[in-house]
């Protein structure tokens, strides 16, 4: 906060702080971040009934308006915007119903807090953690790493590992491939990725010349999972998944054409059985547009079923995701 008397403009403020007509999961959103980044470590049940009604309070203010922040927290504070306070509270019961609803759905040991009915408390390993990692992914983009540290490219991997977990790992005879441009693996180019993928799936023969294969880049696949079976023949269960890391990943539920399509237009013979389509982002996806992205995009991985699943990851990748982590916590400390 600004020391009493100085002046700041509200729209350099306000946007990293929860409103009351937010969204249960954008709350949660901004308690977990709030949480991994404070000093403290923690947030209480009171600081975001707080935070919700000091942001609300100033909602009157236009973005070129500028306040005594000061004043109106200290008003706040004294309950002269909270004539409504039963908003407030439902508001924030909403949102640890939700943050109790995310522990559920990626497993209590995969949730990097610590709940209680009164706060929520960064675990002490919390950079190490696949959920820390999507969540301040989704909240600060794949740019907010190290300079060297792709975040978008460690989501894929992130990504495979997990597809690969879900369809059994190795005792399942699952594998899987990142396909995205840019590649982290020795491809050159679109052809010679195809080519790579077929000869490890055993379908699909390579890839099919067209006049456009050499300008092509992923053809918006992005990973690719696969269970074998032990008699080694054609015809196995293939997931062809699209990721999307950024705000717009709505309009992106569809961009993966289907598979049969996709297939015919760069495969010289088309697999026995065609691929499903799945879809990956590092956000916590409402009840609401659910449905809309599983028709869409197919089988939907969001940030808890990918945390769920992501156990293990190679040494290499668990590094360069804490450190991915870590940096981003650091650079956007507060509190």
């Amino acid at each position: 906060m600004t020391g009493k008397g100085k002046k700041r403009t509200i729209a350099n403020e306000l946007p990293s702080s929860p409103r009351l007509a937010d969204t249960p999961e954008e709350t949660a959103d901004w308690v977990e971040c709030w949480t991994l980044t404070n000093k403290d470590g923690n947030t209480s049940f009171a600081e975001l009934w707080s935070a919700m009604d000091l942001s609300s309070s100033a909602d009157a203010y236009t973005e070129s308006d500028t306040f005594d922040y000061a004043e109106i927290e200290g008003a706040a504070n004294e309950g002269l915007f909270q004539e409504d306070a039963h908003l407030y509270e439902a508001a924030a019961e909403a949102t640890f119903a939700e943050i109790s609803d995310r522990i559920s759905a990626c497993g209590m040991t995969q949730y990097p807090f610590t709940v209680t009915a009164e706060r929520v408390t960064a675990n002490t390993d919390a950079t190490k953690s696949v959920y820390a990692f999507l969540l301040l992914l989704s909240k600060y983009g794949p740019d907010a790493g190290p300079r060297k540290s792709e975040g978008a490219k460690l989501f894929e991997d992130v990504c495979a590992h997990a597809l690969t977990t879900f369809l059994g790992g190795g005792v399942g005879h699952a594998e899987a491939q990142v396909f995205g441009f840019p590649r982290r693996v020795s491809c050159n180019g679109f052809a010679d990725a195809l080519d790579t993928l077929c000869c490890r799936l055993g379908e699909g023969q390579g890839s099919k010349e067209r006049p456009t294969t050499q300008d092509q880049k992923d053809g918006k696949l992005d990973v690719v999972g696969w269970k074998n079976f032990a008699d080694g023949r054609k015809g196995k269960l293939i997931i062809f998944g699209q990721c999307a890391t950024g705000g717009n990943w709505r309009d992106k539920r569809s961009e993966l054409i289907e598979t049969y399509q996709w297939c015919t237009q760069w495969m010289l013979d088309r697999p026995y059985v065609f691929p499903m389509r799945s879809f990956f982002v590092p956000h916590r996806v409402a009840d609401k547009d659910w449905l809309v992205t599983c028709a869409a995009g197919g089988l939907l991985f969001d940030r808890c079923r990918l945390a769920s699943f992501d156990t293990d990851l190679p040494k290499a990748t668990a590094d360069e995701l804490a450190a991915w982590t870590k940096y981003v916590m650091e650079q956007n400390r507060g509190g």
